[in-house]
């Protein structure tokens, strides 16, 4: 038996993978122009087609290699801020991790320390001969799919670098299609997509918007710099998203929207939400930065209140660097999101050749990116698909090659509830107590 490994983190957010590991095969599932629902299911089965599919892709584009890029062996993206990677020799074997000796003799995982550069997994020599340097492990790794410098040139070549370029609108079609959506806006982020529901909305003083505890700022100070007052309901201890069960006791005369996070791309509980929020007459938004290509009853995320908000952030599954969108669901707030993005003005109206010039209309920003970001963006929508699949056989494998050792541990691993499809953006495990989360005590992996 392999010597015991000491392991401390708080999150796994990757894959445990290996240079000699054989990628199995998956299948995305194919979105059709009608789409209302979504379905990135995973299948590990032979499917030559879809390997030949992307060998194809690397023949028109050119080929990677891993040392150079976050591809894996085949050509896939590997899942971001990956704690064991091919570089460092960990491998999976069912309910045991452990090092690839060819690689790295005589070493342990030790102490993770968090620094601005990433994960790193410190190594010692453990009476073996051998020492090796700690490996970085990055917190996250894009995946480029090959499209996007071409797709860039075609934007410069253009002349036409400004928002609401011919990349812009084509990134907002995929995307109307795919979520099934009436109208989906592009914007310089999330957080920019949040603010526009806000101003949609009139939320102003004396106005409550509920979050949950446990989320990203930008979900509260969106609404607050408007003055409303933010009222968080505790999140869950399984999927860490927004306890519906705690929510219709927060509502009072004064809640203007309900705001859920779908947090590591796993749906809330959108039934007894709707439920609440039918009562009592608010909104509900959507903040689905980790969420894009997940779903609820297989209906989309996003797509299921009065707004949704989309990321594109680095870190994302799907990137442009810095970007959003703005996901509208009632069409009745259309004309006026259109007028905010552009500063308050109906530009778009003079473009679209109904109006004879453009005027100051309404409050507004400057939200719409440049058109470069939407070509990047093009690029990875196009391959979003295959990517959540793999994604998500990375994150079946880290899950069933941890679970043993978890339950060993007290260490919680994620759940996901039988309606929800996952876009699987995190893996994220509840640690037994503080002090395993930050390293000053250990839990053995043998």
């Amino acid at each position: 038996m392999a010597e015991p490994r000491e392991l401390r983190a708080l999150h796994f957010k990757g894959a445990i993978v290996s240079p000699c590991d054989e990628s199995p095969t998956l299948s995305p599932s194919p979105h059709s122009s009608s789409m209302s629902s979504l379905d990135c299911s995973i299948e590990e089965q032979d499917l030559d087609d879809t390997f030949e599919a992307l060998q194809q892709h690397d023949r028109t584009f050119g080929s990677r290699d891993t040392a150079g890029s976050s591809l894996d062996g085949k050509g896939w993206p590997l899942l971001r801020s990956l704690v064991f990677s091919p570089a460092t020799g960990l491998r999976s074997e069912s309910s045991s991790i452990d090092l690839e000796p060819a690689i790295c003799p005589g070493v342990f995982v030790g102490p993770a320390e968090v620094s601005g550069s990433g994960l790193v997994i410190g190594s010692k020599d453990r009476g073996f001969s051998g020492n090796c340097e700690p490996a970085v492990v990055p917190f996250h790794q894009v995946y480029w799919t090959g499209k996007e410098q071409a797709y860039m040139m075609q934007a410069m070549t253009s002349g036409k670098i400004s928002g609401l370029g011919p990349f812009t609108g084509k990134c907002e079609s995929h995307l109307e299609q795919v979520l099934g959506v009436p109208r989906a806006l592009l914007t310089t982020s999330c957080t920019h997509a949040l603010e526009l529901m806000a101003l949609l909305l009139n939320v102003g003083p004396g106005d409550e918007v509920i979050i949950p505890s446990f989320t990203f700022c930008s979900t509260a100070s969106a609404f607050s710099r408007h003055g409303a007052c933010i009222v968080f309901v505790d999140s869950r201890t399984d999927t860490f998203n927004i306890d519906e069960r705690l929510i219709e006791q927060a509502i009072t005369p004064r809640t203007k929207a309900i705001v859920v996070m779908h947090y590591a791309g796993v749906a809330c509980d959108m039934d007894e939400i709707w439920r609440v929020a039918s009562k009592y007459g608010v909104h509900v938004l959507e903040d689905a930065a980790h969420a894009f290509l997940g779903s609820y009853k297989g209906r989309p995320l996003g797509s299921l209140g009065t707004f949704g908000a989309l990321s594109f952030h680095e870190t994302k599954n799907i990137t442009c660097g810095e970007g959003g969108a703005l996901l509208i669901n009632d069409a009745r707030f259309v004309e006026r999101a259109l007028t905010i993005r552009s500063c308050g003005n109906d530009r778009h109206r003079f473009v679209q050749g109904s109006a004879l010039s453009y005027t100051w209309r309404d409050v507004g920003s400057s939200y719409a990116p440049s058109d470069l970001l939407a070509a990047t963006l093009l690029a990875q929508l196009e391959l979003s698909v295959p990517i959540t699949a793999k994604r998500g056989l990375l994150w079946h494998r880290y899950r069933d090659s941890l679970r043993d050792w978890a339950d060993a541990n007290s260490v919680v691993l994620p759940r996901v509830p039988t309606v929800c499809q996952p876009a699987y953006h995190i893996f994220a495990v509840l640690m037994p107590s503080p002090q395993a989360a930050t390293g000053e005590s250990s839990v053995s992996v043998v």
